[in-house]
């Protein structure tokens, strides 16, 4: 459920191109966690970023922890 929730993130951020949107929505599916997570591994920055500029109190920040994890 929680890539289900990053993966919908990434949509509409706009971070996950249509190229990759089928092949991502099937690692998904098909519980290929591995594919999911080298494709996080290089967006992660972005999308603590955009998730950053969108929180309503900017005192809301992600944890340094849940970054590097």
């Amino acid at each position: 459920m929680f890539y289900a929730f990053i993966f919908q993130d990434a949509l509409r951020f706009g971070i996950c191109g249509e190229d990759v949107v089928a092949d991502l929505a099937e690692a998904i599916e098909n519980y290929r966690w591995a594919e999911f997570e080298a494709w996080l591994d290089v967006h992660h920055a972005s999308l603590i970023q955009h998730r950053e500029a969108e929180a309503p109190d900017s005192s809301v920040r992600i944890a340094p922890s849940l970054v590097q994890g």
